[in-house]
């Protein structure tokens, strides 16, 4: 075997190795919610705790949905999320596009404005957003508190922002020449928007929206105040499994388990758009 063949096979394993090594990281806290899911209250808190349970058990996964109505979390947590990735997306992509392909007073000025939103904690803007719903439902008397839409509304203020900034990038990398092309043969700057620049940055609209979803799915601060028992999404519904004397880990595990599986799921059932969206908007054509 050459030196150079030689190099090449260790560099080979030490990507393997340091792939298995991350991957192993990764995955572990996983692999320890699904065994805390087969494993009783009194196994979970003893001193010597397996790593994979004796004796598996399914008590957890049929009790986890008669201690908390996890349907209606779930059913909750998706119209929450669907609606605000619709809210974001409509907003995001004219906005995008106009940055990216129009000159105009303040553009520079709007850019800036639109990333400093991402630097500000979403708990500075708790409570701003709070009283802004307050003193609208007194002006109007539309509930915006403890209400499904207004939590659409929150969770778009910061999936807009987000939105935007990271669509800009893909319809940069698409030539302008396209536009020009489908306008010379009698297309309005709409219906070349519409039918030539649209379809091409599908994959990067399906990257922004699945991590718009999963931002929504995820946000506890916001869900937790701004919804009661009706309205109370997934992520702060796992919280019922915690009470002042005893914590139901093992329901709380189950319960985590099943609800990762749509999550993976969508995340394989668009893995091609996702990773396409990922590259395609870094570099320009």
């Amino acid at each position: 075997m050459t030196k150079t063949k030689a190099k090449k096979l260790l560099k080979r394993i030490f990507f393997a190795l340091a792939i298995g090594a991350y991957l192993l990281f990764a995955l572990f806290p996983f692999f320890v919610m699904i065994a805390m899911s087969f494993s009783s209250k009194f196994a979970i808190m003893g001193v010597d705790t397996p790593i994979w349970p004796k004796k598996p058990i399914l008590k957890n996964y049929e009790r986890m949905w008669q201690v908390v109505p996890l349907l209606k979390y779930i059913k909750n947590s998706l119209i929450v999320c669907s609606s605000t990735v619709m809210v974001s997306l409509l907003m995001s992509v004219p906005a995008s596009y106009a940055l990216s392909r129009f000159r105009f007073r303040g553009k520079k000025a709007f850019s800036i404005s639109i990333l400093a939103t991402q630097l500000f904690p979403g708990i500075t803007m708790l409570l701003p957003i709070y009283l802004m719903y307050v003193n609208f439902t007194k002006l109007t008397g539309i509930p915006m508190t403890k209400t499904l839409h207004g939590l659409v509304v929150a969770f778009a203020t910061f999936g807009i922002p987000y939105s935007i900034w990271m669509l800009k990038s893909y319809f940069d990398s698409i030539p302008d020449e396209l536009e020009q092309a489908a306008m010379i043969d009698g297309c309005s700057r709409t219906k070349a928007m519409v039918r030539v620049v649209l379809p091409l940055v599908v994959p990067g609209m399906v990257a922004t929206g699945l991590y718009v979803f999963l931002l929504a799915w995820n946000n506890i601060l916001f869900a937790g105040v701004l919804t009661d028992q009706a309205t109370r999404t997934f992520a702060t519904g796992l919280q019922e499994f915690a009470s002042e004397s005893s914590t139901e880990y093992g329901l709380l595990m189950a319960a985590c388990s099943v609800t990762t599986i749509p999550i993976v799921a969508l995340f394989f059932v668009f893995q091609k758009y996702f990773v396409g969206g990922m590259t395609g908007g870094a570099v320009k054509g």
